[in-house]
């Protein structure tokens, strides 16, 4: 079915097989990542936080991921761009960013999200609309399967 985004949680932020299909698709996601190793300024892995880490202050925006049931979801997000090897010239249509959210308070804790998109269309603002999306789609199922009764099904045999 074709959408505009593909959103994830880390299950599907840490299937690499997944993230390849999406891109041979030429489909845009911001997928939940773990603190992995990525290719940041060459082809030299470096971990999500030691980048999150190196980025300048200017890097980060307040931004609301959302109401949330205590109000906006503030939180303080940075959008850095990754290397990626792009030979033909459908790839380099295409950026691979890091998204990370910082929360506020005096843990300062760190989330990843791996970002595919489009070079013209990929901002901070649509990558922080797009990954506080899945919040949403978690919120809804939790809610659908309490109605249904479906929080208490287990499967026996």
């Amino acid at each position: 079915m074709p959408c505009g985004w593909v959103t994830g949680d880390e299950v599907y932020g840490s299937d690499r097989q997944m993230g390849l299909w999406l891109e041979s698709r030429g489909q845009s996601f911001v997928l939940a990542a773990e603190n992995e190793p990525l290719w940041w300024q060459g082809p030299d892995y470096v971990r999500a936080d030691r980048i999150a880490d190196a980025l300048p202050a200017q890097a980060w925006r307040r931004l609301s991921a959302g109401a949330g049931a205590k109000g906006e979801r503030l939180y303080d997000w940075a959008l850095t761009p990754l290397w990626r090897m792009q030979i033909a010239t459908e790839e380099r249509c295409f950026g691979h960013y890091l998204l990370v959210r910082r929360t506020l308070d005096e843990k300062r804790e760190h989330a990843y999200y791996a970002v595919h998109a489009p070079r013209s269309n990929v901002t901070r603002q649509t990558s922080v609309n797009v990954a506080a999306r899945r919040w949403e789609i978690e919120t809804g199922s939790e809610a659908t399967k309490g109605e249904c009764r479906l929080d208490q099904y287990v499967v026996r045999r």
